[in-house]
């Protein structure tokens, strides 16, 4: 009976004291050397982490405010203040009323392992660890879950009391122990910063860690501490863990997959960067396109980032040289373009003709605008683009033929573009241009035998306008005293609004108030260097003729107003302005078929012939007369004018009709019938003109216009001679089975050049048979005869070349010009694939020159007070630059760790020097 009672004594008191244990640990230390943690509370009010120990006499020892929660700072740190922050003293008293949740915990002062032998761990902020458990746990186990970051919250130091009594039921050995959480030295993993220890009541012991990654183990492919949870609860389960393979495999994973999170961003940046450069190309071309200022690109680019295109972050080429540069290459590729087509075909006689003018620019610069015409093989049709524009007195001191000569021959054989294969050339008939002796003509002529030159149809024809009307007084008197009412109101706000508002009371009154949407139109200019300026300002003021002369009545008392007046009100004026009305659209019609872009002169003499007929029709028929007088009856145009017409003004008006018209026929044929030679051979290749082969003019017929073109081009070569005429003699039989298209019947093209040009689609075939022919046949089609293109090059260049941009440098100059008149539209796909062609060739120039990152102290150092000598700049204009992005240095050290990079991380610098990217004050 006594053995039985000592059994249940020892029973009875070794359970007392396992509950003992189990409610207040003890420590591993003697008592004198005991720490003990209480878990740190969340303050609500201040949002900080509070850390307390209590004293053995009840005092509370307040810990330093520890980093709030919200805060960006390394998960180590945190790590690292968990443990520090308790302090050494003796257990509390027994005599104390302690809670058992409020109980503190008895955590060992282990020795702390050098976190300098890992990389630093890169911070992972409070709201992605918060995602990453609700990503990897449902709401039921969240509920239940016992984590450092949660319990440290919440001040939790315990399991539920639940919990306890499931382990109780269980009667298991091995219980969890909830300051195991809180053990930097195994729940802890120095490397990624990550507290990967959690608890999950009613189930297990997870990692965090391995649960993100799915670990299992190698041998037995268990997924313990992954998907399925430890039961086994012992320390040494923790510490076994930690040192497992599968554990030491998942915190690799984690840091490459966070050193992958950085790399991602390079690669996505490196990925995206032909696409960041073709967008900013694309702003750019869309820039030069529209003429607008260069230092512009940057708001744009802004602006285009804004609306969405947020991988222009990635470019990284803002400074003024970069930028530059892609200016120029988008004028290179363009311009390599054009010439590699005459220098590829130059084996096979790629000919070519060249349109030129001078113009002074806004910064009184006499430049030389030239064009270049050719046959392009690969489009089948003849192309006029723009080649340069230079500044003749760069190197000389006067703009004559021979420095215009010299322009030109050093400009093609800076293109490779022989001088040989010149056949044409297009002036506008000034003395320097069209000189016999020491033209620009004649010394190219002493190069290029078989040159033609070429005085300007357009120019022509508005020669031929301006003889008619300096033989006829009163029309000149017309278009003086038009010009003079233009000036009136041009000059005088006061004069247009008096004029504007007559307008508007008239339309009131003869069309009704729903005229007054129609809203009122300006006189148009007359000026004698603009071909269709005349057209319009005379049919301005004659369809608002009653305007006109009530707005002079109004303004009588004005000196000009009332003798324009006096003038005005007369039938003979009036009625000349209804005949130039009629006769100036036929002119105007024909200087636009002149003006388009690759017109031939064998288009030239039916459109001629065709404007002349049509005078002499509009004289038999008398029509501008005829509508004169039907304007002045009742309900007429100028019924209410108080315009007074007799038979007498009729006669003159008739008179003066027919000897406008007959005026302009004559000085048109004396303007066009002293062609050349060459250009009227032309006709030989008329279908239209090739008689049937039973006739007996079929064998000769082109036999004299064959013999001057052989004459013009093989001067001395009597067999190239002979042979021309044989490859004639059959082609003509080829020609005959030939049908004219369409484009031939409705007079878009004559059938002249439409032959010629369908011998140059197919010279390749035709070469064989014809081979000097279709040598004379592209020589002949590439002749221009019209000076309209570097008239409009002007133009542009007036536009491009501003006030606010007259020092713009030759070559930026030269870019934006070639953008604008041979660039393809911005949305095209012609557009697109250039772009792609300039990102290439940009990309491959020289690599962009690195420079270390400059010391803080340099920086400092140098005061605004002892900086007197000017700092030389590293040239680099044209060098790219990569800049990498903002990276933390600890996040830096770990991708160099897994890369084997520099320990330091430099940046890309791109400079420039300004001086060589000053083009002028508002561009780059």
């Amino acid at each position: 009976m006594f053995i039985f009672l000592v059994i249940f004594l020892v029973c009875t008191s070794f359970l007392f004291v396992k509950h003992i244990i189990q409610l207040n640990p003890l420590p591993l230390y003697p008592p004198n050397k005991r720490t003990w943690f209480y878990p740190p509370t969340y303050s609500v009010g201040t949002g900080e982490l509070q850390s307390t120990a209590r004293q053995q006499d009840g005092n509370v020892a307040q810990q330093p405010e520890a980093t709030p929660m919200h805060q960006d700072r390394p998960l180590s740190s945190d790590c690292e203040s968990a443990t520090t922050q308790s302090c050494t003293v003796e257990p509390p008293s027994t005599s104390q009323q302690v809670c058992p949740s409020q109980l503190p915990v008895a955590i060992p002062m282990h020795k702390s392992t050098d976190s300098s032998a890992f990389p630093s761990a890169p911070q992972l902020p409070a709201d992605e660890m918060n995602n990453i458990i609700h990503s990897l746990f449902s709401p039921t186990q969240i509920e239940k879950m016992h984590h450092y970051y949660k319990c440290r919250i919440a001040g939790c130091c315990a399991v539920s009391e639940a919990e306890m009594d499931r382990i109780k039921k269980a009667k298991k050995k091995d219980r969890f122990q909830h300051e195991w959480l809180f053990r930097k030295d195994t729940s802890c993993c120095s490397q990624s910063g990550i507290w990967w220890s959690v608890y999950v009541e009613e189930e297990g012991l997870y990692c965090l860690l391995c649960r993100k990654h799915q670990s299992k183990a190698a041998q037995n492919k268990s997924e313990t501490f992954a998907t399925t949870p430890s039961t086994r609860f012992k320390w040494g389960t923790l510490t076994d863990h930690v040192t497992s393979a599968k554990h030491r495999a998942t915190v690799s994973n984690e840091l490459l997959n966070r050193v992958s999170h950085f790399q991602k961003q390079l690669n996505e940046k490196e990925s995206s960067r032909t696409l960041v450069l073709q967008e900013v190309f694309h702003a750019v071309y869309w820039l030069a396109k529209e003429s607008i200022a260069n230092r512009k690109i940057l708001p744009l680019l802004d602006l285009m980032e804004m609306l969405g295109l947020e991988q222009l972050k990635y470019f990284s080429h803002r400074s003024r040289g970069s930028l530059r540069e892609i200016f120029i290459t988008l004028g290179e590729t363009i311009y390599n373009h054009i010439c590699e087509k005459l220098q590829d075909q130059a084996s096979c006689a790629q000919y070519y003709g060249l349109l030129v003018d001078d113009v002074a620019d806004i910064s009184n610069l006499e430049q030389m605008v030239a064009f270049i015409q050719y046959f392009d093989s690969e489009e089948g049709s003849l192309e006029c683009k723009f080649l340069f524009v230079a500044n003749l007195l760069e190197k000389s001191d006067s703009a004559n033929a021979k420095t215009m000569r010299e322009v030109i021959t050093q400009q093609l054989s800076a293109a490779n573009i022989p001088l040989q294969n010149l056949r044409g050339l297009a002036t506008d008939g000034a003395s320097v241009m069209t000189g016999r002796v020491n033209g620009l003509g004649a010394l190219l002529r002493r190069d290029v035998g078989s040159l033609v030159a070429v005085h300007c149809v357009c120019h022509r024809l508005a020669l031929a306008c301006t003889d008619t009307n300096a033989t006829l007084k009163k029309i000149k008197d017309v278009e003086i005293e038009v010009t003079q009412l233009w000036k009136i109101f041009d000059n005088s706000p006061k004069k247009l609004a008096a004029y504007l508002k007559v307008q508007q009371e008239i339309k009131e009154v003869t069309l009704g108030k729903k005229a007054n949407k129609k809203i009122t139109k300006r006189l148009k200019k007359a000026c004698q260097t603009r071909w269709l300026s005349f057209d319009n300002a005379i049919a301005a003021v004659c369809t608002d003729m009653p305007a006109v002369l009530q707005t002079l009545r109004e303004l009588k008392a004005d000196p000009a107003c009332y003798g324009l007046l006096k003038k005005f009100i007369k039938a003979k004026k009036v009625g000349s302005m209804y005949i130039l009305k009629e006769v100036l659209p036929i002119l105007s019609e024909l200087s636009k078929v002149f003006q388009r872009s690759t017109i031939n002169f064998a288009h030239i003499e039916p459109s001629i012939q065709l404007c002349k007929d049509r005078l002499l029709k509009l004289a038999e028929s008398k029509s501008p007369v005829q509508k004169f007088e039907k304007d002045l009856e009742e309900g007429g145009h100028l019924a209410l004018t108080e315009i007074k017409c007799c038979s007498d003004d009729i006669k003159y008006l008739e008179t003066l009709l027919n000897d406008y018209t007959t005026a302009l026929i004559n000085n048109i044929t004396a303007r066009f019938t002293n062609a050349t030679p060459v250009l009227s051979a032309m006709q030989v290749f008329d279908l239209t003109t090739i008689p049937s082969r039973q006739t007996t003019d079929f064998l000769d017929h082109g036999q004299q216009h064959i013999e001057v073109l052989a004459d013009h081009y093989f001067t001395t070569d009597e067999a190239s001679h002979a042979q021309l005429q044989a490859e004639w003699s059959v082609l003509k039989y080829d020609l005959l089975t030939w049908k004219l298209p369409e484009s031939v019947k409705n007079n878009s093209i004559s059938p002249a050049e439409w032959v010629m040009q369908q011998i140059c689609k197919q010279k390749y075939s035709y070469r064989g048979h014809f081979p000097l022919m279709t040598k004379v046949v592209e020589s002949l089609l590439v002749i221009p005869v019209s000076n309209a293109w570097p008239e409009r090059g002007a133009s542009k260049l007036k536009l491009i070349k501003t006030r606010l941009r007259s020092v713009m440098k030759a070559d930026m100059l030269n870019t934006l010009m070639h953008v604008s008149m041979n660039g393809p539209p911005t949305t095209s796909e012609a557009a697109k694939s250039l772009i792609n062609q300039c990102v290439k060739l940009w990309l491959s120039r020289k690599e962009r020159k690195k420079l270390p990152r400059a010391p803080p102290s340099l920086s400092t150092s140098l005061q605004p007070a002892t900086v007197q000598q000017p700092i030389s700049v590293l040239e680099t204009q044209g060098t790219q630059t990569e800049a990498l992005d903002d990276m933390q240095e600890q996040e830096f050290l770990i991708a160099a760790e897994k890369f084997c990079l520099p320990a330091e991380p430099q940046l890309e610098f791109d400079t420039c020097d300004d001086s060589e990217s000053e083009s002028d004050s508002s561009d780059c």
